[in-house]
């Protein structure tokens, strides 16, 4: 059984093993990289555009996207593992936005902030871990600390066409920890679930367009090197798809 509980994904992030290797293993790669690389631009542009001064990301992890984040706002990164958050703490410290972020421990179910006091909340393989029920109490927390008009920011792995309709289905997020729930929806799935939790949909971005042909520039024998595979990988997103591995979702509070 995949891991899905709230108390067991807590206890997983703070495996060493996973905290010290999660970077380097999920996004090291070619295909990684640029997944990372566009959800970095893309958090970068919905926060300038949309103004944002008080921002909050969950689940940073180590700072994978915090350490990135550029911008003109004052952030707080919110994690439960103090195995993460000290990872974050030393990436965040060789970055020039270190005295943009506050680091926090604390429950992403229960906020320490007062409604309506933020205009951002992000966060990127966090959410889609919880099936619904627990998606939608943690959503509903999210909108709560936003202003209105304030913006969320989150990811959701793409559903394939052959699951039965109305089904939630899972998939799998292997770590060290064990296999942990990733739920898969379609974007008609993700509106819905939005809209009916006080959100109104302003996108649904495709990231990594043609998942099964980029991941074969992973670790491709007689490719070259890891720019030249990751080059191909970066242009193989200008090619319109289908079937991407994951959907960028932005909800403007209502």
């Amino acid at each position: 059984m995949p891991i899905e509980d709230k108390h067991d994904i807590q206890s997983a992030y703070r495996d060493t093993n996973l905290a010290g290797g999660y970077i380097p293993e999920r996004f090291g790669r070619p295909m990684g990289s640029v997944q990372h690389e566009r959800q970095v631009a893309w958090v970068r542009e919905a926060l300038r555009a949309n103004g944002c001064r008080r921002v909050l990301e969950l689940a940073p992890g180590p700072a994978r996207l915090t350490a990135h984040v550029q911008g003109n706002f004052d952030g707080v990164a919110m994690d439960y593992s103090p195995e993460m958050l000290s990872l974050a703490r030393k990436r965040l410290g060789e970055t020039s936005m270190a005295g943009r972020w506050r680091l926090v421990r604390g429950d992403a179910f229960v906020l320490p902030f007062p409604d309506g006091a933020l205009d951002a909340v992000y966060t990127f393989r966090f959410v889609r871990h919880f099936r619904e029920d627990k998606r939608r109490a943690l959503v509903s927390e999210i909108r709560r600390v936003l202003r209105p008009g304030g913006v969320y920011l989150s990811d959701f792995e793409h559903a394939p066409p052959a699951r039965e309709k109305g089904n939630e289905s899972g998939g799998r997020d292997r770590t060290p920890a064990g296999w942990i729930y990733d739920a898969l929806l379609t974007p008609e799935e993700i509106a819905a679930e939005m809209e009916s939790l006080g959100f109104a949909t302003a996108e649904i971005r495709p990231n990594i367009r043609h998942p099964r042909l980029q991941g074969q520039f992973d670790r491709k024998p007689g490719w070259g090197f890891g720019g030249l595979r990751r080059c191909i990988v970066r242009c193989l997103e200008r090619i319109p798809g289908k079937e991407p591995l994951e959907w960028l979702v932005l909800g403007r509070k209502r």
